[in-house]
């Protein structure tokens, strides 16, 4: 059985309550895997099942017809990552130890979900894209910095879109990614060089009604790369083991033209 949760920015409770159940489930009843997709700075109304805006989702719809729609979802924060991190403790955002995006990493001393779906629940528990617990700090050129502590089986973890760009060479895997793929100009550049000119652009960079379409190709597009890095995760988790994906989308994030 999969269980596939969609949260824009994030019903906790509800979640929670899901997990509760997985964790105390009796041995004998199997355990659902999970797939959690976490896409950032996604309106409530951007999707066609509330029907107020005129997007085609079609994906989205299928999945929204086979499960449970949160109406009324209130998020723990309103910034990345101390909504991730609330996510991640279970917990309300006075009392969860990430305060904004850049004061601080998620404290490494605090347990997750993930930690105890891994280590009491035996899941194999994955994570895929922008999931900021180490924002401030970065989740380092292979994405490892503190995976295994914050309760991660396998991983590929990455920044945000505009947090890719903050240093003049990359710093985590989708910049590595991006430069590394040469791009079709003159003189010779990468993607990545494309990538930056488009963020520090004075459209993307300072304003939120850009609507400038990406320069990069399909294939290079994160959220592109994230989800076909999510079905590698998927294709080497262990056999015989319920599994966690959480898929942590950057979409829109400053720019309306990435849909």
């Amino acid at each position: 059985p999969l269980r596939i949760c969609i949260m824009h920015m994030v019903p906790v409770l509800g979640f929670l309550v899901l997990l509760h159940n997985c964790v105390c489930a009796a041995t004998s009843v199997p355990k659902p895997n999970i797939l959690l997709i976490f896409p950032d700075q996604w309106r409530y109304d951007w999707g066609g099942s509330y029907y107020d805006v005129p997007i085609k989702t079609t994906n989205f719809e299928l999945i929204a017809e086979s499960g449970t729609m949160f109406r009324r979802a209130v998020v723990a924060s309103p910034l990345c990552a101390p909504s991730r991190g609330c996510l991640a403790a279970g917990r309300e955002y006075d009392m969860a130890g990430v305060p904004s995006n850049f004061d601080n990493d998620y404290p490494i001393n605090q347990t997750t979900f993930y930690k105890v779906l891994r280590d009491q629940a035996g899941y194999h528990v994955m994570t895929c894209g922008k999931d900021d617990l180490t924002k401030k700090s970065q989740p380092g050129l292979n994405g490892s910095y503190h995976a295994v502590e914050l309760g991660f089986s396998d991983w590929l973890r990455s920044s945000g879109k505009m947090d890719v760009v903050h240093t003049s060479q990359p710093h985590e895997p989708y910049g590595a990614f991006l430069n590394a793929v040469p791009a079709n100009t003159t003189p010779p550049t990468t993607l990545w060089d494309i990538h930056k000119k488009e963020y520090k652009s004075d459209c993307q960079w300072r304003s939120y009604v850009c609507n400038n379409s990406s320069p990069l190709p399909d294939f290079a597009y994160e959220d592109n790369w994230i989800a076909m890095n999510g079905l590698k995760l998927l294709q080497r988790k262990p056999a015989g083991k319920p599994w966690f994906l959480q898929e942590s989308c950057t979409m829109i994030n400053k720019t309306y033209a990435t849909i």
